[in-house]
């Protein structure tokens, strides 16, 4: 059960990254004794439920990195496999200085202002218009700075469709290459988690973690409120951030740098506007797979798909291991 625990370990780590960021939350290991989860179980069946949900992480586990190695073996055997023809539009496209600014800005405003405050009792759960109002602006605003970066982009002014799909990869393909590559980066972006939580306890530090999962498991939790959660994680989040750091961000910085260095700065800035050090390791390494699917469809929809699909996996694997 070593890779179990690995997997688990990593699972819980991972949700301590990002996409909770729309609304304050920090997150806590997911099962507790019995009684304190969403059923009151007995010891013999949650011991139960617990070994079979670490068989299912071990079998989806390896799955992933079985996709991986035929993606590489299959990238060794065809020369232009990934062949990253969007990369060529994406190129000429022109983001004015102006919109990449308003993006920074926008983001700053909805991380630092919920840094700086003081953080919520863990016990707390927060309202249900809290979080709906917080994850609907945040979607809002990167629908709005994706439409002013449209409107702004060139003196033709191109269209939300051209900007949202330069290469206009069909949207079946786009999001199947998503799923799969959503999956295939859950390997190395754990394998970096656990790396850095090594590096943690080998230094003695110590790190807060979110009580998203608590609230989850709480029974005074609404189910409503269990419901805007997981959307907020699973679907506002990755569209936001993807329209924002895929979108506008990453094409900012290629059109004069190269697809490595514009996946390098802005896969930094995606980790430190998170405001968690020893996640930065994980969230960098997720950000640059990110790119890396855009860079093959040239469609925001293969990001997106790839973002929801670590998402709902580590949600799933944190709440029920």
């Amino acid at each position: 059960m070593f890779i179990a625990s690995i997997i688990v370990r990593a699972g819980r780590a991972t949700l301590e990254f990002h996409d909770f960021d729309i609304i304050p939350v920090r997150i806590t290991p997911a099962l507790g004794v019995p009684g304190e989860g969403l059923v009151d179980l007995t010891a013999e069946t949650l011991e139960f439920t617990k070994y079979i949900f670490r068989f299912v992480a071990v079998f989806f586990f390896l799955g992933a990195v079985t996709l991986d190695l035929l993606l590489l073996f299959r990238a060794a055997q065809r020369e232009n496999y990934f062949n990253c023809t969007a990369l060529s539009q994406l190129r000429q496209r022109k983001i004015t200085l102006g919109a990449v600014v308003l993006t920074l800005i926008a983001t700053i405003y909805f991380t630092v202002p919920r840094e700086l405050s003081d953080p919520a009792s863990p016990e707390k759960i927060p309202q249900l218009y809290t979080m709906v109002v917080g994850a609907t602006l945040y979607l809002l605003t990167a629908l709005l700075l994706f439409c002013f970066t449209a409107f702004t982009s060139d003196q033709n002014r191109v269209s939300l469709t051209i900007l949202f799909n330069p290469a206009r990869t069909p949207f079946t393909k786009a999001a199947k290459k998503g799923l799969l590559y959503g999956i295939a980066a859950i390997p190395p972006t754990l394998l970096m988690t656990v790396i850095a939580n090594e590096l943690i306890v080998y230094f003695g530090l110590e790190t807060e973690s979110q009580p998203v999962i608590q609230w989850l498991i709480n029974e005074e939790t609404t189910a409503i409120s269990k419901v805007a959660i997981f959307l907020s994680a699973v679907i506002a989040a990755p569209i936001a951030e993807e329209l924002i750091f895929r979108g506008i961000l990453f094409p900012a910085v290629y059109k004069k740098r190269s697809w490595f260095f514009a996946a390098m700065l802005s896969g930094c800035i995606f980790s430190l506007i998170h405001f968690h050090p020893p996640s930065f390791l994980s969230i960098f390494t997720l950000s640059i797979c990110f790119c890396g699917g855009y860079a093959v469809t040239g469609s925001l929809v293969t990001p997106i798909v790839m973002h929801m699909v670590f998402n709902a996996s580590a949600m799933f694997f944190a709440l029920l291991i």
